[in-house]
């Protein structure tokens, strides 16, 4: 199939100059991706994963699966922006995919910077929240965008072999490398790489007009920008075991006998923060809140 952005090749180059001078706001624009992004990871995992702009620069579309720390064991996926669908790209570490499924898991566990990856395809799972990630991405990216109903379309599949069409490689991109954990923490939960051809920045400037950009030093230290995120709150009272002939034997009407419970475990996105006391307050059922639950 014939690639649509080789009828204007034009549109794929812009000067290196052009680029340099544009630097500074593309990483401002990333700073407010990378906010929202991370307030998307708070909401599905409880746990606050910073989220930093490590490094933005120019360069070609078919140099981006060679860049050092993505070369290999990562995942590639294209993007496509605007009606003329330049092309664009999205490179996720293998690493990074691991330690974040392990988060949304509810394992607590510290990421592993000594641990290796081998080459080799997403598992099923993997797959599915790899292509979460990436549409999680390019929807904050739209809503940052300066200008509105810009379309920034994922191109569905994932591949651990990146093949980018001749006609696009050359294919002028602002690289930007987003590293997922605290700044300097050499166990960083790893990094994601994204590729957004300059001609679709073009316009990025007004952004100087929008309201101050967010500090770096705010992306991971507070969670102040993401306080009115809806969490799910579970107050589990028990936990019991109850034989597969007694499930199977259960019908409408039947009662499961939960004794007396005192206390109670407060859960936020499947993790515990709270012991508990279930009691009734305003005539409403509800859960006293003892002590926290860790740190």
């Amino acid at each position: 199939m014939r690639d649509r952005t080789s009828d204007a090749p034009s549109l794929l180059l812009t000067s290196g100059r052009d680029i340099h001078d544009m630097l500074p706001t593309v990483q401002e624009f990333f700073l407010l991706v990378a906010n929202q992004f991370r307030t998307r990871l708070v909401n599905r995992s409880a746990m606050n994963i910073p989220i930093r702009v490590a490094n933005v620069e120019g360069g070609a579309l078919g140099s981006v699966p060679m860049m050092k720390g993505f070369s290999n064991s990562s995942i590639y996926g294209m993007l496509r922006f605007g009606a003329a669908r330049l092309p664009g790209m999205l490179v996720i570490q293998h690493s990074l995919l691991t330690q974040l499924i392990a988060v949304l898991l509810g394992d607590s566990q510290q990421p592993d910077a000594g641990r290796s990856m081998q080459i080799r395809n997403p598992t099923l799972v993997e797959a599915r929240i790899a292509r979460r990630l990436c549409l999680d991405l390019a929807s904050e990216m739209r809503k940052v965008w300066p200008e509105e109903r810009t379309q920034i379309q994922f191109e569905g599949g994932l591949t651990v072999s990146p093949r980018i069409p001749e006609a696009i490689r050359p294919t002028q991109v602002y690289v930007v490398v987003l590293d997922f954990g605290p700044e300097g923490d050499p166990s960083s939960y790893g990094q994601m790489c994204v590729a957004v051809p300059t001609h679709a920045l073009s316009n990025l400037q007004s952004l100087s007009q929008q309201p101050a950009g967010i500090e770096e030093s705010e992306i991971g230290s507070d969670f102040q920008s993401v306080m009115p995120v809806e969490v799910e709150v579970v107050a589990e009272l028990l936990t019991m075991s109850l034989t597969v002939q007694h499930l199977r034997s259960l019908k409408p009407g039947d009662h499961i006998n939960l004794g007396s419970p005192k206390n109670c475990v407060v859960k936020v996105n499947g993790e515990p923060l709270f012991t508990g006391e279930p009691g009734d307050a305003n005539g409403q059922r509800s859960v006293k809140i003892i002590d926290p639950i860790g740190s």
